[in-house]
């Protein structure tokens, strides 16, 4: 007596069905790959920015000494003179005593 096996259905892939079960490990893949992706290129921008070229030529720095301004800083108060305690308006105290 041979018994009658059931007859199996070829295997497909049903691609609806496959999304349904796995529609949040496929978002977190996407997402972490998209992340991955941006660091990579991000940081790779940075160190390419960062490289000086060779034939780099610092800006002229053609600057002269004011001397005008320097003595009118002078003239403000001698360095050996401690500073003076501020004006205050009636009823304020000082938030930095000393």
């Amino acid at each position: 007596m041979a018994k009658d096996l059931p007859k199996l259905k070829p295997p497909s892939i049903d691609i609806g069905s496959f999304f349904g079960r796995f529609h949040a490990v496929i978002f977190a893949v996407g997402v972490c790959g998209g992340l991955a992706v941006g660091i990579y290129l991000l940081s790779g921008l940075l160190n390419e920015s960062s490289t000086i070229p060779d034939n780099y030529t610092p800006p002229a720095t053609d600057t002269t000494f004011d001397t005008s301004t320097i003595e009118r800083v002078k003239q403000l108060r001698p360095l050996s003179v401690p500073p003076s305690a501020p004006d205050l308006p009636k009823g304020r105290i000082d938030p930095f005593p000393q």
